[in-house]
């Protein structure tokens, strides 16, 4: 039962051979969605092409979703949706290759594998070059709720937890223009963490994120939404790198500001670890349904393609009915 999701069910009958009474079921480790997702991008030398490769591992509850994402539908069909998810993110999608799958059952872990190829993807922004990233793993979580004005609990995707890593790979002689940050958010129900850092040629956001309950309670809710708000800005991150023609131009500028007496500041307009907050990629515009939200990464990307909601009713003696959206 420990690689099986199972609830806290308090007591239950469990079907074997030597049962002869009620025996304690407690929530067991398989319950939990665990989420490993490594996005790596690596352009060549001048910038002009870039690769994207992209492992999600899905293990305990997280596995039972990707499998039953597999049966409902053709892996034509999923790679086309996750395609079309890095085409919207992403400008100038080249070539895609095929989506594989690993499923290791007895370990009850499903692994993603997917890789692109795009032309022009860097934005130029000044003297720099600029790439958008999205923690999707983590935002799907954390969407803001419909109705913000609470007046009933607010249910929770629980347990879930979610390690979300966002590399760049320096070509020969490029910089990263920010600086090392750490930031953890903690609030009833939710941690997370946001840590950028530079690990030999790979520049990384690396974004972590569990529920810690399965309910906020209203006396809870403007702590927990304040948080959400805050994780909201950290979950859009954005590379400033500058090329070896970026950093050329960027020094000749500031010869010609330093002659005309103009002082030159590198990166006064960028906030402290030189990163902006941006808008969340249309794709996600809308919250996905419940359901999804609870499943996780590898299922929201088809959020704008089913508009049902399912919501998920904790009773409580005394209480009131929880709200999910």
């Amino acid at each position: 039962l420990d690689d099986a999701g199972v609830s806290d069910f308090g007591y239950a009958l469990v079907i074997a051979r030597d049962t002869r009474e009620l025996v304690p079921v407690t929530q067991s480790p398989g319950s939990t969605a665990h989420w490993r997702i490594s996005e790596t991008f690596a352009p060549d030398a001048d910038g002009k092409h870039m690769r994207l490769d992209v492992v999600t591992e899905a293990s305990g509850a997280a596995a039972e979703d990707v499998r039953g994402r597999f049966a409902s539908s053709t892996r034509e069909k999923i790679q086309k949706d996750y395609s079309d998810y890095y085409s919207r993110r992403i400008a100038g999608l080249a070539s895609v290759e095929p989506l594989r799958m690993e499923d290791d059952a007895p370990a009850n872990k499903v692994t993603m594998h997917e890789a692109y190829v795009f032309n022009g993807a860097l934005e130029a922004d000044s003297n720099l070059l600029t790439l958008d990233t999205f923690a999707e793993g983590v935002g799907a979580y954390l969407q803001m709720p419909k109705t913000m004005s609470r007046h009933a609990p607010l249910t929770l995707a629980y347990p879930v937890d979610v390690e979300e890593r966002i590399a760049f790979k320096l070509p020969p002689k490029w910089e990263w223009r920010g600086e090392p940050m750490v930031k953890t958010v903690e609030a009833p129900g939710i941690v997370y963490s946001l840590k950028a850092s530079q690990q030999g040629n790979d520049v990384v956001f690396l974004h972590r994120y569990h529920s810690t309950a399965a309910v906020v309670d209203v006396p809870q809710m403007a702590e927990h939404l304040a948080a959400r708000r805050a994780i909201d800005d950290l979950v859009n991150r954005r590379f400033l790198l500058a090329s070896p023609g970026n950093l050329a131009a960027q020094q000749r500028d500031e010869r010609g500001m330093q002659k005309i007496g103009i002082a030159y500041f590198d990166g006064v307009a960028q906030p402290a670890i030189a990163v902006d907050r941006e808008p969340r990629p249309p794709l996600h515009a809308e919250v996905a349904p419940a359901r999804q939200l609870q499943r996780g990464f590898g299922i929201v990307r088809q959020a704008l393609e089913e508009t049902r909601e399912q919501v998920v009713v904790v009773l409580e003696v005394g209480g009131e009915l929880p709200e999910h959206g």
